[in-house]
């Protein structure tokens, strides 16, 4: 199965999915996503027509003898169909002028409906200019997308976006070359995802840490390295007075399956635009039950907390003060069952003294650190704005009054202010650079600011 735009799109935002594409998993599309199909297309249409009222285009896929001696002035729709990689670009416009007879002539066009330009968006323009570099031989530098209601174009170098897209295509042909599946975890994009529900129900299973939507990758992964990998792992870490586990969530079914906020603001838009009857129901019956849902997590919430509720709680609940320690926690020797760990343990407790006990005891060397870290704070300041003074030449030296007097370069000020604005106030760095000059004769040195 050749890499498509699609997969290449699923990868950048979700591993699992790129991976269930590739294996030509049955899918289920939202009512997102059909919804979001139906608006490209459409905006595509109306692109399609603004570029046909401006150049002379060729619909479809020429052959490459005609692309190689640029007859085309737009290309709409080019189809490449390799082995390895398939793509359908939306169009091609030919270059005015070639800066080298290496540069590929033609100019990858890319139609995104929304008003702002994603790095998901750059991307896909990226794939679609390595798709036509191998079936031209080419690679195109330069990109373009039409974006927003006004049809507006933003030029998009692709130098470094190539770069990101060829190493995920090669991560996608080692992915299917080892039949190697990644781990799962839930993020933001599941909720426009055809494979929500099927994701979910593994993540359930696995009672998994992507479950909880406030935990990042990266702070998933610092527990994993704890050996933490679900969220009843997680809950013992914590003092609270009771831990609700997920069969809460399991009390209530939604008569539309998996219902969420973005699929109610479809129901929405497509009510606006059609008034059908059976769209307003379904999103009348969405917000009756969010409210019933929400009714039952308060009143479970209450019921739990209550100082009478216990056993006889219908929901799986622990106390967490009635939960013991796996080992004692206490000052003093440590008795190790391997006397390699004494080592180790010794190791580590010299290099805390030595970076954070000392250092901060030691007046001389915490002077230093201070200062240290005080220049580099200085140093990484931007500047916010350059002002280049041109003096003219003095007439004759403060100290010897020769008037032999040349420019040896430039002196810089740095200046820090606060701005105040109606919104709030900010840092205002000025950098301002002087012309140096010097006395040929008693060899002074000299600019604006010594001058006056």
């Amino acid at each position: 199965m050749p890499i498509t735009e699609q997969i290449v799109d699923a990868f950048v935002r979700c591993e699992t999915k790129a991976h269930l594409k590739l294996d030509a998993v049955p899918r289920i599309p939202s009512e997102l996503s059909r919804w979001q199909q139906r608006l490209k297309e459409d905006y595509r249409k109306e692109c399609n027509e603004l570029l046909r009222s401006a150049f002379q285009s060729y619909p479809g896929t020429p052959d490459l003898p005609s692309l190689k001696s640029c007859c085309h002035a737009l290309i709409l729709g080019y189809v490449v169909a390799l082995p390895e990689i398939d793509a359908q670009i939306d169009a091609l416009v030919l270059r005015r002028q070639i800066s080298a007879r290496m540069d590929c002539p033609y100019i990858p066009i890319r139609f995104v409906r929304s008003e702002s330009i994603s790095i998901f968006d750059k991307l896909l323009l990226a794939f679609d200019a390595v798709a036509f570099s191998k079936a031209y031989g080419k690679m195109p530098r330069l990109g373009r997308i039409i974006h927003g209601r006004d049809h507006r174009t933003a030029a998009v170098p692709l130098s470094r976006l190539v770069r990101r897209i060829n190493s995920v295509l090669k991560a996608l042909t080692e992915q299917r070359a080892r039949n190697f599946s990644p781990p799962l975890a839930l993020n933001k994009h599941c909720v426009e995802c055809e494979f929500q529900s099927r994701c979910r129900e593994i993540a359930v299973a696995k009672d998994d840490l992507s479950l909880l939507p406030t935990l990042s990758s990266k702070e998933r992964k610092k527990q994993n390295d704890k050996g933490i990998f679900t969220v009843l792992q997680l809950s013992y870490t914590f003092r609270s007075p009771r831990r609700l586990s997920h069969s809460l969530a399991k009390h209530y079914r939604w008569s539309s399956g998996s219902p969420s906020g973005l699929a109610a603001l479809v129901w929405r838009l497509q009510w606006e635009a059609s008034r059908e009857a059976g769209v307003k129901k379904s999103l009348i019956v969405y917000n009756a039950e969010d409210c019933e849902a929400a009714d039952r997590v308060a009143t479970a919430l209450v019921a739990m907390c209550s100082p009478n509720s216990g056993s006889e709680s219908s929901y799986s609940t622990v106390n967490a003060d009635a939960l013991t320690r796996e080992f004692p926690r206490q000052f003093g020797n440590v008795d190790f069952v391997l006397p390699e760990f004494r080592k180790i343990n010794d190791a580590a407790y010299w290099d805390y003294q030595r970076s954070k006990v000392y250092v901060r005891s030691n007046s001389r060397l915490r002077r230093q650190e201070h200062n240290a870290a005080n220049r580099q704070s200085i140093s990484k300041v931007p500047v916010n704005k350059l002002v280049m003074m041109n003096e003219e030449r003095p007439s004759a030296c403060l100290r010897c009054a020769s008037t032999l007097i040349y420019r040896i370069g430039r002196t810089n000020q740095t200046v820090y202010d606060l701005r105040f604005s109606p919104v709030g106030v900010k840092r205002w760095v000025v950098k301002y650079s002087h012309r140096r000059f010097i006395c040929w004769k008693c060899k002074t040195t000299s600019n604006a600011r010594t001058q006056t």
